[in-house]
Parts: C-alpha cells; structure tokens; sequence
C-alpha cells in the first residue's frame, strides 16, 4: 500500500477515526473510506485544507498557496463538495492530537512526519477488542494473519475475538506454574477451523517470532533468535530492544516527541512493520530512538555543566580558605589539609566477592555476569553487580560472604575506564547496571581465591591472586589467624561469629528452661586456643561439648552449627587479610567494613557523595531506593498476581537505559 504522504509532498494530518468535541457534543470523523468520486479532490475553510488521497482517506493541512499548488501538481482538482474536519470550531478530544493539529496550522509549508498511529493503521488493518477485565487492546491483521500485544507474563481473559483459536508467539510466562499457558490456550480456544489470532509477547523474542509467522524469517533473525535461546544478545539484538523501547516509550505528538509512562499500543506493530521493510515505519522509529538517546543525554550534559560548577566552587572556596588561614598553615598541612578534603578516584579500589570464579579474558581482565543473565531472568531481573570500596563486604541482612570462595579486587579508575560511571557509589555498595548478555569487567585484577587442596601456607601470593587455604582448619590455624589479625590491626569478626552461634544454641536448644551451652562465647572461644594445636577444629568443638557436660539429645545439631560458623570465621578472616594486601598491591588504603561507611564514618560518607557528585550521581547513593531495586520489588509482586498492570512501564522513564533494555528484553511491558 503506498503511503498517503508520497504522492501531495504536504505536512498534514490524518483525519480518520479521530474524536472532536463541540459545544460540548462529542462526534468522530468517520473512519470509512471516502467514495470514488471524492478522491483526488481538495477544498478549503478557515485557513484549513481537506484532500483526500487516491485510496479515500481525508487529511488536512494548512491552507497555503504552496499547498494548493502542490495538490494540483499531484493532480488534485478542488471541490465545493467536501467538508474541513476542525475547520469550523470543533476541538480535538484527545491532547495529542490537539498539539499536532496545532502544529498543522501554526506550522510551514512542507511535509509533517506521520505518526506511529497513522502508519499503523494506513499499513495493517487495526481494530479493538476489550477482554473481561475490561482492558482494550488492539488486534492488528496482515494480510490473512491477525496478531495482538501482551506482556510475557499475561494470559488475559480475551472472551470473544471472533478468532477460534490463540497462539503465544514468543514463549510460555516465566513465572506461573507450568502447564498454566497450555491449560489458558485449551481454555480460550474453540477448535473451529480458523486463522488463530497470534498473541505475541511484547519483547523481542516475541517479535522475531512473529515475524516467522509472518513469512518473513531470514537468516539474520533466526540467529538472533538462536543467540537469545543461549542467552546471548548481540548488537543486532540491543539495536531491536532499542527499537522496541523508543517506539513503544516514546509519543510523537505534532512536531514534537515526548516519553511516556504509557506505551503506545501501536508502538511494537511499528516495529513488526519496521522490520518487513516499511521505510515510513523505519523513519519513524528513528525519529523516537533520536529523542530517546536525547533524553537519555540530558543526564550527560548535566553532569558536565555539575562539574563546572563544583570545580568553580572548589577552587572559590580553597582561595577563601588560604586566605584567611595562609599564614596560620604550614606548607605540609597546607597540602595535607586541601588533599584530606576529597576522595579522589584513584584513592579507590573496587572489592566484589562471589562464590563463583570469575571468567578470565584474553586480555587478563576477569568478568562477572549479573544475576539476571545467569538465571536467564527465571528466578531475578537484577542486571546490575555490587562491589564495596577499599575493603570486602561484611555480612548484613541481604547475605553473608564469609564462605565466598573467591573476591576480585581492581582499581576504581580502571573500572571507570572499562565500564563507564557507576550506576550508584558508596563505600559498602558502588554498582553498575549490564545490558542483557552483558558482564562487568574488572581490569588490573587480582583474584583473592579459597583453595581446597593442602596448601603450605594460610595465604600464599601467585601470578595475579592470592591463595588462602580452606577448611577444614586446626586449633594452630586458628593461632596464627589471631596472630595474623594483630599484625595488620584487623578487627577479628571470630567472637562475633562464636556469640551469634551461642545465641543461636541458646534460643533453639533450650532444655527445661536451661542453656545447651552454660559458658560464654568468651570463655569457649579461650578452652578452643587452649585445645592442642595439632586438633582439628571439629575435634576440639567435640572434645569442649564433652566437657562442658553438653547432653546426648541434639548433640549433632550443636557440634555441626559451632564447627561450621568457626570454620566460616577462620575463611572470613583469612580471606579478609588477602583481600587487604591486595587493596595495598592496587595502591589503596585498606578499610573497616560497616553498614554506611567505613567503620561507620559518615564523614568517609560525606566525602564519598561529593564524588559521585562530580559523575552525576545523586551523591551517596542506595540501591534499596533506587528504581532499581523497586524493578526487583515489582518482579516479587508480579510473581504474586499482585502488581498493577502497567507498573514496569511507568517505571522504566526513571530507569538508565540498560536496565530498561532488561524490562523489554522479558518482555514486562503491556
């Protein structure tokens, strides 16, 4: 079907189907094509054109004398015998059509891009449907093949859409029982012979998918597809989501384009007609990934214009300081004094501890993947990796590390070389966000790794890592970690670890109202250094419950719980002292842990926000109130039935672009 715009090179508005309100009566121009004997024919009123194009459709643009000698160049004849939508006081109901019918009057002579809306509905038969939940969809058709939106993870209650059967193109939800898909379709099926009408998940599986229904699979796509199943995104791939995103986030509106909490339905039918080679469509898309990538840049720009400013205060206020303050400083506290005002990039050292090993690049990079890519998104979509700064994480309500078989230390200013500026930065929690398929590389590493085999030492250096040897442990490992510990001025977490498995003892043992274990964590952690050095760790715990008359009942639970959380802290603490002579190696200043800052400073805080900062970040920041964590919080409830339809597309305007690759990637978006 050739376009409408092709033939009078004019900037006007498609007309068909869309409501006016006047004097407070509500009406729509209809949406049938106009007969025969219009087409080809032009009138005007009130500064308004209305033609209608060889195919019976009515626009209206403004009326110029240029316009007129365009239409009778394409060989429009004018005619008293047509009306002018909009051009004797009606009023557009809807808002974007108001501002684009502005845009035609107040506009220049020359061609308006078509809208998504107009594409669509010039190039693939639409019509609407409303489910039982009262949801309207829209049902698009081409040729003999009818195809409609979802997310991944809806099955909705279509009830009649004179379609005998539903097909899901684009795979089973992720998260409902199985079998739950299969039972929808028996359900929502009549088993008449008739064209099924293709429900198609609204990512980029889905489309591809689609696409093959569609007679229009190629090699490219059906790699694409194969790349996904394994899943791998490649640039063709990112290039689609992006796509997806800009024409499904994005409203073109008049001259303008705005994104929007709410898709537009026909955003993803532009894509499928992108895709089978419509040119207006491919245009459009590129119109809406041009603002997106704007919007998306603002941000940069920000940061800059930030950085000016901060660098013009800085020095403002080092002048102002030295001033006042010159002749009471000497030279070295001059120095030291304007040197311990901020935290410089290279000061920082980035610290991530898995339980995974790491993979190693050819350049001698390591690399993790996120949560999201190594699950395939089944059971989380967190897509970003959290490291800590200057020191290992500690244990805290979200997870322990201690048994963490291996930790990846890098320098901060390599990170930001290789990754670019951190999604989020604080002492105890910097991250990045990954595209799908994407892993964080750690540059300039040194892998702090937990050997199982015997080892000569507690802690031996290699060629870029260090080996700290596992459990089991003896009594004179234990000495020598102690030992250890108060060379390097280490906090030892070992009385933590012992008082918490007391406790625990205590609360989930109790006999008749009386202690399983009737000494302190104090005292049982000096009986275990008084045990013989050679015993191992299992040994002696058995020997120390034999003598504190611990009783027969439970007795395994007692000796497993303490002989595995001193195991843990003998790890913990030997893998804290690597991970501290590592720091060193990478030119930083080993840290204490602690929950906000190190050991708990909220100057070391402070300082660390002045930073992020100068990168455009929101100062210190915390991914259990970012938009990224509540994307995860969105996941858990929609897993429940409980989140509200729409949730992850108002939410992705606040999300960077990777992760909002991730929400279409799945497909989350109605």
């Amino acid at each position: 079907m050739q376009s409408p715009q092709s033939e009078p090179n004019i900037r006007a508005m498609r007309v068909q189907g869309v409501e006016w309100n006047m004097d407070n009566i509500n009406a729509t121009y209809s949406e049938e094509l106009a007969d025969e004997g219009q087409r080809m024919q032009f009138t005007e009123n009130n500064g308004l054109l209305c033609y209608v194009d060889t195919e019976g459709s009515r626009f209206i643009a403004k009326a110029t004398e240029g316009n007129r000698k365009r239409l009778a160049e394409a060989g429009y004849v004018e005619s008293r015998e047509l009306n002018v939508p909009f051009s004797s006081g009606e009023a557009a109901i809807e808002h974007e059509i108001g501002v684009r019918l502005e845009s035609i009057r107040e506009g220049v002579e020359g061609v308006l891009p078509p809208t998504a809306q107009e594409i669509v509905k010039g190039k693939l038969g639409v019509r609407e449907i409303e489910d039982e939940e009262g949801i309207k969809r829209f049902v698009f058709k081409y040729e003999d093949k009818e195809f409609s939106f979802k997310s991944t993870e809806e099955l909705p209650p279509l009830g009649n859409v004179d379609n005998s059967t539903v097909e899901i193109i684009g795979g089973d939800p992720k998260h409902k029982e199985e079998g739950e898909a299969q039972k929808y379709i028996s359900n929502i099926s009549t088993g008449e012979a008739k064209e099924p009408l293709l429900l198609t998940n609204n990512s980029p599986r889905g489309v591809l998918e689609l696409l093959a229904r569609l007679g229009h699979s190629t090699q490219e796509t059906q790699q694409m597809l194969e790349e996904m199943s394994r899943g791998e995104f490649s640039d063709k791939t990112i290039e689609l989501i992006d796509m997806m995103v800009a024409a499904n986030q994005v409203m073109d509106i008049g001259k303008t384009y705005e994104v929007k909490k709410e898709p537009d339905k026909n955003g993803s039918a532009l894509v499928v007609l992108a895709l089978l080679g419509d040119e207006e469509a491919k245009k459009s898309i590129e119109r809406k990934m041009e603002h997106l990538k704007d919007y998306d840049g603002r941000t940069a720009r920000e940061v800059e214009e930030m950085e000016r400013k901060r660098k013009e205060l800085l020095e403002t206020d080092i002048d102002r300081y030295a001033d006042e303050n010159w002749d009471l400083m000497g030279e070295q506290d001059r120095e030291r004094r304007f040197e311990e005002e901020r935290i410089r990039p290279e000061d920082l050292v980035v610290v991530h501890a898995t339980k995974y090993e790491p993979a190693k690049n050819p350049d001698g990079s390591h690399s993790i993947q996120t949560s999201y890519d190594a699950t395939g998104g089944k059971t989380t979509i967190r897509n970003s990796i959290h490291t800590a700064l200057n020191h290992r994480v500690e244990s805290h309500e979200g997870g322990s590390w201690d048994s963490a078989g291996y930790v990846i230390v890098s320098p901060f200013s390599d990170m930001m070389k290789e990754n670019g500026t951190p999604a989020g930065i604080n002492t105890v929690d910097t991250w990045w966000t990954r595209n799908p398929g994407e892993a964080l590389r750690f540059p300039n590493t040194t892998i702090v790794r937990v050997v199982d085999e015997d080892a000569k030492d507690l802690i031996e250096n290699g060629e870029q890592e260090i080996l700290v040897k596992g459990s089991p442990y003896t009594i004179a490992d234990l000495i020598k970690l102690m030992e250890m510990e108060e060379e390097e001025q280490s906090d030892s977490s070992l009385g933590r670890g012992l008082e918490q498995a007391m406790n625990f003892l205590n609360q989930n043992l109790n006999l008749e109202g009386q202690e399983y274990i009737s000494i302190s964590d104090e005292e049982f952690l000096q009986i275990l250094l008084n045990q013989d050095p050679s015993n191992s760790i299992e040994f002696a715990i058995s020997k120390i419950l034999d003598e504190s008359g611990a009783r027969d009942r439970q007795r395994e639970i007692a000796q497993e719980k303490l002989t595995g959380d001193v195991q843990s802290q003998i790890q913990g603490g030997l893998v804290r002292i690597a991970t501290n002579r590592a720091i060193r190696e990478k030119g930083g200043e080993a840290k204490p842990g602690g929950n906000y800052g190190w050991g708990g400073s909220m100057d070391a805080s402070e300082k660390i926000g002045r930073l992020g900062r100068t990168m455009g970040l929101e100062g210190f920041s915390i991914h259990f109130y970012s938009p990224n964590h509540q994307m995860e919080e969105h996941l858990e409830l929609l897993k429940k039935g409980k989140l509200q339809r729409g949730a992850f597309a108002h939410l992705s305007t606040k999300l960077d672009a990777k992760t909002r690759r991730v929400i279409y990637a799945e497909g989350l978006v109605e």
